[in-house]
This record gives structure tokens, C-alpha cells and sequence, in this order.
């Protein structure tokens, strides 16, 4: 038996008999390949032997000829230029790809459908020397531009066999939307950069038929099947790229279509040969996080592009080319320069075949603040409850923040007080396996705030399989016991933390890919580490609650509340907010030192990237004019996620005035000093003597060191009855300086 060898042919659109009888006339068989690029004017040969190899690569240059205008009226120059260029999109300023640039102007009324690029031509059905038909099966690949105005740019082709074959003007339709609809399901596409087509065509000798499969960027987007015309043996008839302007413009519109990298091969599409990157790097607390499902590179504020590229995985580097593009302006930026958000990360593969584009972003899916309550309020018991915003609650003032208030409380309950404010209705979503986010590292977080008698703060989930059936309940997540001010995390200590009422903290949630394990922030402070999750089978959460809960029993009739703001779900790890430490006005965490009294004048002191307001007390309210010892600074990063309270104290030593009484047979004396902590501390004595006439008949005395405020307290116990009494405030029993005026006993 003979050995069976391949037959096809691809013939010139300039003239495919002619070019097929000069083929035929260099004594080639009939078993060999032939292939010609549309315009090139010229044929390569290639034995069967070649099957499953690469057959053709062009690059941009060469395909600037195959700018043509078949079966369309052709564009006037004023229209439409051909050209080629160097750089489009992020490729380097030596590689050229062919592009046509539109200027349609207002006028145009009508449909605009005109220059197209035609890639490909006649490609034949294999046959062994028989003349019987071989399954036949060819892949095309090339790398499409599309930018501007445009409304669509469509790749049509022709299946099967001669013009009786289905011709189809809507196998891949991109959309200046950036989508790409495939039947009636919209997909992405880039938008102003490179996207690879993937073509594959099969011939089935033993059923006739012809099926057409599509792919963008590596992802398979449709199919077309037909019987094939053997009489004129055609497995492609053409594919062609018309770009389109649909009618009734009303301005100019201008475009860019470039096409590259033409690829052609005989076998199966071997897909982008880019991979996914669906990954995460954390080196010197800087996350950098690959989202493949969501073509975004998630990286933390003022990364350089030398750092990023420095933390991207180690197989995203292999045979590839990276960079940054400023899309602004479409340049590369310089290792040294910081990357923006917008900007896109580049991974391209050397040999320019394959592009993947990674828009830098902040990875932020959803954000709001408070002022849109979420759901019902769940689990009722005793008392009455209330989904409700408050205005400017702790020391807030951006409008409202929404929570649950609870009143009515009577002193003994069955069960105590207790609801679930789910906030499930905003997160839920983030965990599910339908929009395959499952498979990425994200983050929950937002503020909360309790007010009045709560006296616990839990927040729980659940979690469920795909069937919707519960899997896991955790109920410990995290758990804050209000009258110490004390909380747990899965039921280990939160270590180095107080909490207390009225006061913002911010509380997020990271939960690592397939549900396995979570991390916990509060206020930037790491809570738990890879704690252990969910159960085997989760598939995702099915809610995420938040829950005020007061005892059964309490000190009369009660009343409080759990509020939620600023709320936001982001892909990667726990991103560390903006601090809103103040380092100025020798702050110390606790305190803020200061003797200016204008409210105005005192906020231009605080160190930069920190804002802060001034209130008289902790009820807040109006923000004050004057600063005073005892009000309340409440100061926000930039970004407003975390907040911060000071109390106000003086910047200078103040003695105080002591209080003294006489009474019980004893006479009692004490006073609150203040001296800036961070000062050398001052001496201060209380003295209490007893006269008898002018004499000294008895004296008891008290020294402190005076740092921050210090309680002084002196007594003597002897009975004052028929003395005269004076107390003296004095720097020291030695020195006797006096620190404040005579005191009043009484």
C-alpha cells in the first residue's frame, strides 16, 4: 500500500488558478502542501513530513499587503489609510504590524463597512493519491488590535466548500463596549491592546462535516459545523476583518485596526502558550495578585514596576517579556517609575505570538459606605429591634452609617437580646463558584461601632456546598466582650487590644482560595493567621452576619445598637489602610499634647496624609471651634478606612489646684497634676499641717513624680479638733516653691 500524504493548498486571492498551475509546474505531487499568503505573490512547498508543525509565520510587515477591499466598495484614502508601525499596544519599537487608521467624518449616514484584512485563502480538504478525502485539520492564530471609534469588528469566514457554503458574518463580533458577543453570551476582550484569535477548522472524512472552532485570548468562545462541498474539496473558503461603523453618526469617528503575528499550523489550537498566572506573591508585606479570571494584576499603592516585576511569580518570567504600559499615552514605562492604577501589566511572550494583558488595579469588586441598609434584621428575641442609619455616629461626618438598634430591653429575659444584622445581602457572592472567584484570595472588610448596653459583638458565617446545602457554621469568627473591653478570635485571646463603645474599628476578613483558611484585621493588627476555615465540600458562603447581643439579665431597661460603614470586597490579601497615627504634637496613641486653642490652627499642625476633626467630647456632635484640654480629635488616613481618637492634653506642666476637707477626725487632701510624659517629670508635694497657736503641732506630707496625670493624695490622721489647719501645695518638702495659692479647707 502506498503511504498517504497530505494535500492542501492555499492559493493567492490575486489568482488562484495561476498560482496553482505554476505550483503544480515545478513537479511537485499532488500529496505535497501548498500555502501562499493572501497578496505575497509568492507559494512555499512543504512535505507532509511538516504535519503538526509550524507551516507559516508572518509577521507585520509582510501582512501589510493583505490590506484589501474584496466584494466592498473601496474607501477612499480620506477615509481610511493602510499602513504599517511599529509599538502599537505595548510591542517593541522594531516589530511592525500592519494597521488600518479611519477617519470617518460626520457625514457618513449610511452603514460603513469597508477595508478588511483577509488573512487567509482557499484552504484545500486532503486527499491521498487516490483522490479519497483525509481528515484534514489546520489552526490559524494571529494577534488582533482593535482601538477607537469603531462600533464592531467582525471575523467572517467560509466553511466547507465553494460560494454555496454558509458565509459567516458573525463568527467573533468585538464590540467598542469591549465585549464580544458568541450567540446570545457576551465575553471581555482588551480594548486598545492585542488580543490573540485562535481559528481551528477539522475535517471528518467518515461524516463529510466541517466544524469551525473560535477562541479569544486563549479561551474557546464558539463553533460552526457544516457538510462540506467536495467538489470544490474546501476545508476554509476565506476569513475576512471588516471594520464597521454602523450609520446615523453624528461626529467624526476615528479607529485603528492593526493585525500582527499571522500563525499558521496544521493539528489541533494549542491555545495562548501563555498559561495562567492566577497567583499571589507577598514579600516585605507587599501583596502582588494575579486574578487570571479577571485579567487583573492586584498590587498594593507606590509598587515601582522593578518591584513588580521582581514579585510576579517565577513561571510568569519564563520566555516571556514583561512590562508596563502608562495607558494614558500608550508608553512603556522605566523600571524606576511607580506603577499607577490603570496602568496595564504586559506578560508577552518573546517571540510576540501571545499576549496577556493584566489591568493594575486596587482588585476593589464592590465598595460603599453605610448610607444603604442591607437586608432585614434576623433572629429576633426580647426586646425591640430597629434597622437604622445614624448620622455622624462616632465622630463620623459622611451622612450615615447603617446598623441595627435595639430597645426595650427589659432588665430579666428569657433568652437575653440578640440579632443578626445580615450583611450577607452586600458580601454574599464573593465566595460562590459561579463567577469562579472561589478560586482567588480575597478580602471582606468594613467599620463597625456598638453603642450603649450591647454586651457582646460576634461576627459568624456559614458556608455551603454547591447544592446549597449548609456545610460548615462558625460562630467564633470573632467575639468582643464589651464590659472589658476584651475580644476572642476562634476562641484564642485577641492579645495587645481593648475595645470600647462609640468608637470606629475597622475588621477585615481574608479568605484564601477554596475557603481553606482565613485570616482577620482589626484596625491593621493581624488577629488570626491561617486559621482553618470550612469544612471539606464548601463551595462558598452562604452568609456573613454581624451580631449585637445583650445578656438576660441587666441594671433596668436597655437600649443599644451595632453599626456598619465603609464597606468593600477586594481581590488579594488584607491591604494595610492609610494610617491615621498622628505623629504630631508628640501624640502618643492615647493623647494628643497641645496648648494652641484654635481648632483650625491646631488641624494645620497634623503631619500630612492624616485628617482630623475636634470635638468637645466623646457624645461628638457639632465639631468644635476651640481645642480644650479633655476634647475628643478624631483623626482618618487618606483614605478614611481607619479611625483614630485622642484625647487632648497640654503640652506644659499643670500644677492643679488639691481639694482639701476636714472631716472624720482627719484632714484629706489630693489633686490631678499633669506633665507631658514626655518630659522630664516635676516634683510635687501636698503638705497638711496643724497649728496649735504658732506652733507646729503636727504635719504629714506627700511627694509624687509628676508624669502625665498623677494623682496626689496626703492625710493626716490626727484629729484637727482645735487646730488650725493649712495645706500648702509645694514643689518639694525641701524646697517648698509654692505651686498654686494658699488652700481653703473644708
Amino acid at each position: 500500500m502506498k503511504t498517504k500524504k497530505l494535500l492542501g493548498r492555499l492559493v493567492s486571492l490575486v489568482c488562484i488558478t495561476a498560482l496553482f498551475i505554476s505550483c503544480m509546474s515545478l513537479g511537485a505531487s499532488a500529496a505535497d502542501l501548498y500555502y501562499t499568503h493572501v497578496g505575497l505573490g509568492e507559494s512555499q512547498l512543504f512535505d507532509s513530513g511538516d504535519r503538526g508543525v509550524l507551516i507559516s509565520d508572518v509577521g507585520g510587515t509582510a501582512l501589510s499587503s493583505t490590506v484589501h477591499y474584496s466584494n466592498m466598495v473601496k474607501v477612499s484614502n480620506t477615509f481610511c489609510v493602510a499602513n504599517v508601525k511599529t509599538g502599537i499596544g505595548g510591542k517593541s519599537d522594531n516589530d511592525y504590524s500592519t494597521y488600518l487608521e479611519w477617519n470617518v467624518p460626520e457625514t457618513q449616514t449610511e452603514r460603513f463597512q469597508k477595508g478588511t484584512f483577509s488573512p487567509l485563502k482557499e484552504v484545500a480538504i486532503s486527499k491521498d493519491e487516490s483522490g479519497a478525502y483525509l481528515d484534514t485539520q489546520v489552526s490559524v492564530q494571529f494577534n488582533l488590535y482593535i482601538e477607537g471609534d469603531a462600533d464592531s469588528v467582525w471575523i467572517c469566514d467560509r466553511i466547507g466548500g465553494n460560494s454555496a457554503s454558509p458565509y459567516h458574518g458573525d463568527t467573533i463580533k468585538f464590540y467598542k463596549d469591549g465585549t464580544v458577543y458568541v450567540g446570545s453570551a457576551p465575553v471581555q476582550y482588551y480594548k486598545n491592546r492585542w488580543n490573540t484569535v485562535g481559528m481551528e477548522y477539522t475535517y471528518t472524512a467518515s461524516t463529510g462535516q466541517v466544524v469551525g472552532r473560535y477562541f479569544i485570548n486563549g479561551m474557546y468562545v464558539n463553533s460552526r459545523s457544516v457538510t462540506a462541498n467536495t467538489s470544490d474539496a474546501m476545508l476554509i473558503k476565506y476569513v475576512q476583518i471588516p471594520t464597521i461603523f454602523d450609520a446615523g453618526g453624528t461626529t467624526a469617528r476615528n479607529a485603528i485596526t492593526a493585525m500582527d503575528d499571522l500563525y499558521v499550523y496544521t493539528g489541533a489550537y494549542t491555545g495562548t502558550a501563555l498559561g495562567n498566572y492566577d497567583s499571589e506573591t507577598d514579600s516585605d508585606g507587599d501583596s502582588i495578585h494575579l486574578a487570571d479570571s479577571m485579567y487583573k494584576a492586584v498590587i498594593p499603592k507606590n509598587v515601582t514596576v522593578e518591584k513588580l516585576i521582581s514579585q510576579l511569580p517565577e513561571e510568569s518570567a519564563a520566555d516571556l517579556s514583561i512590562s508596563v504600559i502608562n495607558v494614558a499615552d500608550n508608553t512603556v514605562r522605566a523600571n524606576s517609575e511607580a506603577v499607577a492604577y490603570g496602568d496595564l501589566l504586559l506578560l508577552k511572550r518573546n517571540d510576540q505570538k501571545c499576549f496577556k494583558y493584566y489591568e493594575i488595579s486596587d482588585g476593589i469588586l464592590k465598595k460603599t459606605d453605610g448610607a444603604t441598609l442591607f437586608g432585614v434584621v434576623n433572629d429576633k428575641r426580647e426586646g425591640t429591634y430597629t434597622a437604622a442609619l445614624a448620622e455622624n455616629i462616632g465622630g463620623k461626618n459622611d451622612g450615615a452609617s447603617t446598623g441595627v438598634a435595639i430597645t426595650e430591653v427589659p432588665a430579666e429575659t428569657t433568652n437575653g437580646a440578640y440579632c443578626s444584622l445580615p450583611l450577607q445581602n452586600f458580601w454574599n457572592g464573593y465566595f460562590t463558584t459561579k463567577n469562579g472567584l472561589y478560586k482567588n484570595t480575597f478580602t471582606l472588610q468594613c467599620q463597625f461601632l456598638y453603642t450603649g448596653d450591647v454586651d457582646k459583638v460576634t461576627f459568624l458565617s456559614r458556608t455551603y456546598n454547591s447544592a446549597g446545602k449548609p456545610v460548615s457554621y462558625v460562630g467564633n469568627m470573632v467575639i468582643i466582650d464589651t464590659a472589658t473591653g476584651s475580644a476572642t478570635s476562634f476562641g484564642s485571646a485577641v492579645e495587645g487590644m481593648s475595645f470600647e463603645k462609640d468608637k470606629w474599628y475597622t475588621i477585615a476578613f481574608t479568605v484564601n482560595k477554596y475557603l481553606s483558611t482565613v485570616d482577620i484585621y482589626i484596625n491593621g493588627n493581624q488577629i488570626i493567621n491561617d486559621q482553618f476555615y470550612s469544612q471539606s465540600g464548601s463551595d462558598y458562603i452562604g452568609w456573613f452576619y454581624g451580631a449585637p447581643e445583650m445578656n438576660k439579665t441587666g441594671d433596668g431597661v436597655r437600649s443599644g445598637g451595632l453599626y456598619f460603614d465603609d464597606f468593600k470586597v477586594y481581590v488579594g490579601n488584607y491591604r494595610p489602610s492609610d494610617s491615621a497615627d498622628i505623629t504630631a504634637y508628640n501624640a502618643d496613641g492615647e493623647y494628643v499634647y497641645t496648648d494652641e486653642t484654635n481648632a483650625d490652627t491646631f488641624k494645620s499642625g497634623i503631619n500630612s496624609g492624616v485628617n482630623a476633626r475636634v470635638y468637645a467630647d466623646s457624645a461628638y456632635g457639632t465639631e468644635a471651634q476651640a481645642v480644650a484640654e479633655g476634647g475628643i480629635v478624631v483623626a482618618e488616613g487618606a483614605d478614611g478606612e481607619i479611625m483614630s481618637y485622642y484625647t487632648v492634653a497640654p503640652a506644659s506642666f499643670k500644677a492643679g489646684t488639691p481639694v482639701a476637707t476636714a472631716a472624720d477626725g482627719k484632714t484629706s487632701a489630693s489633686v490631678t497634676a499633669f506633665n507631658p510624659p514626655y518630659e522630664q517629670a516635676k516634683p510635687a508635694t501636698i503638705i497638711i499641717a496643724y497649728y496649735d497657736g504658732t506652733e507646729l503641732s503636727s504635719v504629714e506630707y506627700t511627694t509624687a513624680d509628676v508624669k502625665g496625670y498623677t494623682d496626689i493624695s496626703a492625710v493626716n490622721t490626727a484629729s484637727p479638733e482645735g487646730k488650725t489647719v493649712k495645706v500648702f501645695y509645694v514643689d518639694s518638702f525641701s524646697n517648698l516653691k509654692p505651686l498654686c495659692a494658699e488652700i481653703p479647707v473644708q
